[in-house]
């Protein structure tokens, strides 16, 4: 786990933030949307061979916060979408739809 965060940390922005939500979940808070997907990306990208053994997979959801009018509803909305990138094969980046 340590390793996944420190590799999130030298891919992430300056501005970004990474805290480790339970278990093996991590919310990153990224304060700039514009980017967002391409730092999930490449969290992903550079997680991966990790393990020689195993390839570490990553599921991620991004969420806007105007995807939900509580720091609680939009978790949930993050959460749904890394369940949906884990169902959909892992190694994925769900991401929701720009709200305006």
């Amino acid at each position: 786990m340590r390793r996944i965060a420190q590799v999130a940390g030298a891919v992430c922005r300056p501005d970004d933030f990474l805290a480790r939500l339970r278990g093996e979940a991590f919310m990153p808070l990224l304060p700039l949307w514009r980017g967002a997907g391409a730092c999930a990306r490449r969290w992903r990208d550079r997680t991966r061979p990790m393990s020689r053994a195993r390839p570490v997979t990553l599921g991620i959801g991004l969420a806007e916060a105007a995807a939900g009018p509580s720091p609680g509803a939009l978790m949930e909305v993050a959460g749904t979408l890394r369940y949906r990138a884990k169902n959909a094969g892992r190694n994925r980046v769900e991401r929701a739809a720009r709200h305006r």
